[in-house]
């Protein structure tokens, strides 16, 4: 993806209270098309190790279907 200079963001403080701060996000899957759903982001883990992010999609929702091992995602 394409990041401005002027608006990129490298520091790793910055955007682990950003995370924590905004823990929604949009999640897009590449399943018979392109489909995209709004999930709650969670983070465990402190900024001083490496953190990982956490979320849920309802299993009602079209897009859990393609949601397998190995598919790549794309978290906004």
């Amino acid at each position: 993806m394409y990041q401005n200079k002027k608006y990129k963001k490298q520091d790793p403080d910055y955007l682990y209270q950003f995370i924590k701060n905004h823990p929604f996000a949009t999640l897009v899957v590449k399943g018979k098309q392109l489909m995209a759903t709004h999930i709650p982001v969670l983070i465990d883990g402190d900024i001083s190790k490496n953190f990982r992010l956490y979320a849920h999609v309802a299993n009602h929702n079209e897009l859990f279907n393609f949601l397998e091992d190995d598919v790549e995602v794309l978290l906004i």
